[in-house]
């Protein structure tokens, strides 16, 4: 973990500044676009739309940016096509279950939060939400092979997709209980 703040600590205040100008710029386009009503609709998607771009300037920020650690010389691109290779490696080093924790766990949450945002604004299907991020985890890993520093794994397109995942699950849950509570009359 103290690895992981060392690469991208710098960058919090950076995507948390950019993050809410940009969020609250779509959220208020959002909002014009689609008449600027003052329905708990309509405030709810622009919501969701300037989250959703917060979410990618995070992903961006982590996935993306390079890490600074050199590449290693004749090692060239650097791919792992084994299923869960990467994450079982995680196992065998003295500090494995905080790297397991950090890495595996933070992946994780990150997919789940936008699987959340996703099924939340979109109403995907739980078959267009497993193509479309699977898709996504697939584009981030290989636009990875041209940052230095940078792995693509296949345990981060699972990941991803699972993240994505358990997030439109607990959407597909909570959202026929909030569907079914009564609104308050307007007055």
């Amino acid at each position: 973990m103290t690895q992981l703040w060392r690469v991208f600590g710098h960058l919090v205040p950076i995507v948390a500044g950019v993050g809410i100008l940009v969020g609250s710029a779509t959220a208020f386009f959002s909002w014009v676009i689609q008449g600027g009503g003052r329905s708990r609709r309509t405030l709810l998607q622009a919501g969701l739309d300037g989250l959703l771009v917060v979410w990618g300037l995070v992903v961006v920020a982590l996935t993306l940016i390079p890490t600074g650690v050199p590449p290693v010389p004749g090692q060239g691109l650097q791919v792992q096509l084994v299923p869960f290779t990467d994450i079982a490696s995680q196992f065998g080093t003295p500090i494995g279950w905080q790297v397991l924790v950090a890495q595996t766990g933070g992946n994780l949450l990150l997919f789940v939060a936008g699987g959340l945002l996703v099924s939340a604004r979109r109403g995907w299907t739980w078959l267009a939400m497993v193509w479309r991020s699977a898709v996504f985890g697939l584009f981030v890993e290989a636009v990875q092979l041209l940052v230095a520093g940078r792995v693509a794994s296949v345990d981060d397109v699972i990941l991803t997709v699972v993240g994505a995942l358990v997030g439109h699950g607990i959407v597909a849950a909570v959202r026929p209980r909030v569907q079914a509570e009564p609104v308050a009359a307007q007055t």
